[in-house]
């Protein structure tokens, strides 16, 4: 790693490269103890030192103890240190692949072709790494017994919420979707308690998604977050939290694969709930296909 340029490593340093082992670190950060998130916060400041660190050096380094080190590692699901630094490493090596993917202006369409299915499919790969099953569960649990399902997302994010909203009124059940940021706020207030907010945003700080997750909250729904920002306000303030993670590879500053992770995420919890009851599922699916016969061209 001792040759790695400049230009790449402010790339990865500025977070438009972004490193699966450090989006780890960041996420389970408020989950260790103080003393342990020392460590944690050095080497999400100053990945590119710890490779040919010892123990004693990272503690010194983060004002802390060979044994809080071995803890933090102990703490993160890994073996030990050296098993943090292999995938570190590994992660950054890989991700650099991956810079030399992003679309350049004299690419031919066959090129263009296989950089965005393979930043998409890295995306969903990556994603599925990144996601807590036990999250996952509760949060089909909580739909599985929803009353009422309301879907939030602002901009982007608005048109993944509604895709969700198709798929799962057509199960009969009863949905909310507005892309109004007032509307939503309306359809946050009309929640209570046994109703799901599910709130869609990459970023995690739009104000209106977050003003309507509060709102949702007061009223004793519970809410799903799905974004990409671990430690974002939204993610502070869910009940549960769905990370979705993008590779974003084909243009560096637009995530173009991350709504593909939405969309798989939301797909997932569709299918755990249709799976729930495939007879009323079956049954619901027919209702819903039957309405909308009248739309179709037949000769």
């Amino acid at each position: 790693m001792e040759g790695l340029n400049e230009k790449i490593r402010k790339e990865i340093k500025d977070n438009n490269i972004k490193i699966n082992s450090l989006f780890v670190l960041k996420k389970e950060l408020n989950n260790l103890r103080v003393s342990e998130q020392k460590v944690v916060n050095y080497i999400l400041k100053n990945p590119f030192e710890i490779f040919d660190m010892t123990i004693n050096e990272l503690a010194a380094k983060a004002n802390s103890s060979e044994a809080t080190v071995v803890r933090t590692c102990k703490n993160l699901n890994l073996k030990g240190f050296q098993e943090l630094k292999y995938n570190l490493k590994h992660d950054i090596e890989e991700a650099l692949s991956r810079f030399y993917d992003e679309i350049l202006p004299d690419d031919t369409a066959q090129e263009l072709v296989n950089k965005v299915f393979k930043a998409n499919a890295q995306t969903i790969d990556d994603t599925l790494k990144m996601l807590n099953i036990d999250d996952f569960k509760i949060a089909l649990d909580k739909l599985k017994n929803a009353n009422k399902i309301a879907f939030l997302g602002h901009g982007g994010a608005s048109s993944v919420a509604l895709d969700a909203y198709h798929m799962f009124i057509n199960l009969g059940l009863n949905c909310l979707w507005q892309a109004d940021a007032n509307m939503q706020l309306i359809h946050a207030k009309s929640l209570n308690e046994g109703d799901v907010c599910i709130a869609i945003s990459r970023s995690g700080e739009m104000k209106n998604i977050i003003d309507s997750v509060k709102v949702a909250k007061k009223e004793g729904a519970f809410c799903i977050a799905i974004t990409a920002s671990p430690g974002s306000f939204l993610s502070e303030i869910a009940d549960v939290i769905l990370y979705a993670k993008s590779a974003n590879t084909v243009f560096r500053n637009i995530d173009t694969a991350e709504r593909i992770a939405e969309l798989t995420i939301l797909d997932a919890l569709y299918i755990g709930f249709a799976n729930n009851d495939i007879i009323k599922t079956r049954e619901a699916l027919r209702a819903s296909a039957k309405a909308t016969s009248i739309q179709r061209v037949t000769k």
